[in-house]
């Protein structure tokens, strides 16, 4: 185990060290590479408006510039999201697999369908990078996201199983090989300084924050604009109202923090 382990360790510090920073507008722009997050537990955040000219910044309205904000948080947030999931198979998952820490079906009864997952951001993404001008604003955000949202009912299994997820990850934290592992992982600086449950319920997350993300983005958008009729759609859409985050996230995420707190009395 251990000689496996040190190369693999070895090869994630170098693959860290690689990543390097980020340009501010490369979230938008490429969708494919993987990079692993820097040493600190939360990434640092860049405003849009610091990644354009100011000639764009003073064509536009106080209004257009939140709506250009708004927009691009939501890329960066997809980007964070897709570097977490890469490095939760990569670190993780993939890894326990190799060494039969634990069985194919456990992983992915813990991890879900990774497989899904990450495309489905990636594809959101690439859409917003190729709708953003060479100025650096979206002039059209409403159609990507009207196509783009049914497709977060891939998450239907993972919300409604989050809960067994999170059971059976404590009970195998028990056994001392899964115990060992993880906590080589934790005291990498690829991790962040965060458990594996962390970044498994990353998606969850997300998931409660594209209704926020979108109202906003309507909210600072003018009346008059096309993307109007779009945004309202896909705010009253039933994906964003209640397929996923409704039925399955919200009573989820309550039933964890009573297990938890279970735990702790």
């Amino acid at each position: 185990l251990f000689p496996f382990v040190h190369l693999f360790y070895s090869s994630v510090k170098s693959f860290t060290r690689r990543g390097g920073s980020r340009s501010p507008g490369s979230a938008q722009k490429s969708s494919s590479r993987s990079t692993v997050p820097t040493s600190a537990k939360r990434r640092s955040s860049v405003l849009w408006s610091e990644t354009v000219d100011i000639s764009v910044r003073e064509s536009l309205t106080a209004k257009e510039i939140r709506r250009q904000e708004v927009i691009y948080e939501m890329s960066q947030g997809e980007q964070n999201l897709i570097e977490d999931l890469k490095l939760a198979r990569k670190a993780y998952h993939d890894p326990m697999l190799k060494l039969s820490i634990m069985s194919e079906e456990e992983l992915t009864h813990i991890f879900g369908d990774l497989d899904a997952y990450i495309p489905l951001h990636e594809d959101l993404l690439a859409r917003i990078g190729a709708a953003t001008k060479p100025r650096g604003t979206v002039e059209q955000i409403g159609p990507i996201l009207v196509k783009w949202l049914p497709g977060l009912n891939a998450y239907k299994g993972y919300c409604s199983n989050q809960l067994a997820a999170k059971a059976l990850l404590d009970r195998k934290e028990k056994d001392p090989r899964v115990q060992d592992f993880l906590q080589r992982c934790l005291e990498s600086p690829f991790s962040r300084k965060l458990d594996l449950w962390s970044f498994l319920d990353n998606p969850r997350s997300r998931l409660v924050k594209y209704p926020l993300l979108l109202k906003e983005i309507l909210k600072h958008t003018p009346e008059d604009h096309p993307d109007v009729p779009l945004l309202q759609e896909a705010v009253s859409s039933p994906v964003n109202d209640s397929c996923v985050f409704q039925s399955y996230t919200l009573p989820c995420r309550r039933k964890l923090c009573n297990a938890t707190l279970k735990l702790c009395i």
